[in-house]
């Protein structure tokens, strides 16, 4: 029991530790930066040593943060030697001209609906990521919120036999079959995003 609590706890650090970590490091290059350095690369293969020496990133932070993105489904990971990660994008970047969005640091009910406006109302990770140069880690928070409050619906497709799943956003009934009525919960949506954000110390 004494070492079962232990590792839980062990656990609970070590992610407390690479949350703290993902949100401090964003300073030094964003999210959307990273997957644009990736985007750029002639076979569209990165690995940590190469952010590392791109950024200002340790190697540690860059593995930390390009698994964070894979975890998630925006990266595919293959293996070099069965020791050495290599990162891609699952899929190419949408380069679309992004809506003006509200100047909170986080989305608004009402920039989440012109985002699935935007995507032909199927949101992904890094859809969200390029769109609005906001943290992974706000996004999760965020869109499980919307999940919770039975607006948005989680989506996940297989990638294949021992592949992460890739993850994506479908507008919840009924703003799916009248997505402007997403707007009416805006004032509550937006005071109760903010105060989660704020209690969690990403904002």
């Amino acid at each position: 029991m004494g070492i079962a609590v232990s590792a839980l706890l062990a656990i609970f650090i070590y992610s407390a530790k690479q949350k703290k970590m993902q949100k401090d490091t964003q300073r030094l290059v964003s999210d959307r930066e990273l997957l644009r350095i990736i985007e750029g690369k002639i076979d569209g293969f990165t690995t940590a040593e190469e952010i590392a020496t791109e950024t200002k990133l340790t190697k540690g932070e860059a593995k930390a943060r390009l698994l964070a993105l894979g975890y998630t489904g925006i990266l595919r990971t293959s293996l070099q030697n069965m020791t050495r990660y290599h990162f891609e994008l699952t899929r190419p970047i949408k380069d679309v001209d992004p809506p003006e969005l509200s100047p909170e640091p986080f989305l608004t009910a009402d920039d989440v609906l012109k985002l699935f406006k935007l995507y032909d109302y199927r949101l992904d990770y890094q859809d969200l990521i390029m769109a609005t140069g906001l943290p992974l880690g706000i996004l999760q928070r965020e869109m499980k919120y919307f999940v919770k409050e039975k607006m948005v619906k989680a989506m996940y497709k297989s990638m294949g036999y021992g592949s992460r799943s890739y993850r994506f956003f479908l507008l919840a009934e009924p703003y799916r079959s009248n997505p402007d009525s997403f707007i009416r919960e805006q004032e509550t949506v937006d005071l109760r995003l903010k105060e989660l954000l704020k209690n969690d110390q990403l904002i």
